[in-house]
């Protein structure tokens, strides 16, 4: 989907939730369906900054310097959709858009008495597609006026798309070549989520939703020499919802 069809969609979400609110008779506080958009920030990069050394065993000796720096985007945005199921319980999925970047720097030296390295540096870019489908347990029937807080939890989808990387390599003799192929990574895993939040409303219905979330991810999304995904996710969101 490109840009402006997002944007569409994010446009088209609060309307059609304001027309299907429509099937409440009486005034709620929690509708039985509702949307708008949400914003997260991340304060830990999703991948981790690390330096290692490894020495192989192999004829002649290798010794493998590498070191990593992550500068991933803090920030994710998307579109949130919410099902009241009981007065007090809800499903919430909130698709939401995240990028992630690294570089590393890798010296692969080989030999003792008179070492020869090659020198390898990659550029990697990419984005993260998080789908978390959570159920919500709210403190207050949602006919009760005023805010309320609620705990949720459920299972999250990640979807890794677009990795792309740029790899710069100098060989011991000073030949510097170049190519984009993308770094092993996977695809798509699951995480487990957890959170609280609380949710107020203004005079005109519009809700305000600041929260709290943890992810631990089952898997890593990249998982290289001194580049690892990290597995535990700690966020803050906000979402506007009609």
């Amino acid at each position: 989907m490109n840009r402006t069809k997002a944007l569409l969609f994010l446009f088209l979400c609060p309307i059609g939730a304001m027309w299907l609110q429509g099937q409440d008779g009486d005034p709620v506080y929690v509708r039985r369906i509702s949307a708008g958009i949400i914003g997260a920030i991340s304060p830990l990069d999703s991948v981790r900054s690390e330096k290692r050394v490894t020495n192989l065993d192999t004829t002649p000796p290798t010794e493998v310097q590498a070191e990593s720096r992550a500068s991933s985007s803090m920030l994710g945005y998307g579109f949130v959709v919410q099902a009241a199921i009981t007065d007090r319980t809800a499903i919430a999925i909130s698709p939401i858009l995240r990028k992630a970047k690294f570089e590393t720097f890798r010296a692969v030296i080989v030999g003792v008495n008179q070492p020869q390295g090659t020198n390898i540096d990659e550029d990697v870019r990419a984005g993260y597609l998080d789908v978390p489908v959570l159920g919500r347990w709210y403190g207050k029937s949602r006919w009760d006026e005023g805010p309320r807080f609620f705990l949720e939890g459920g299972p999250t989808m990640r979807w890794v798309r677009n990795v792309r990387t740029q790899r710069d390599t100098l060989s011991p003799n000073q030949t510097r070549t170049s190519d984009n192929i993308p770094i092993e990574h996977r695809k798509r895993f699951l995480g487990a989520t957890a959170g609280f939040g609380l949710q107020f409303i203004d005079d005109i219905g519009i809700r305000v939703v600041p929260e709290f979330r943890y992810t631990r991810w089952l898997a890593s999304a990249f998982d290289t020499t001194s580049a690892r995904s990290r597995r535990d996710q700690f966020e803050v969101l906000v979402s506007i919802t009609f």
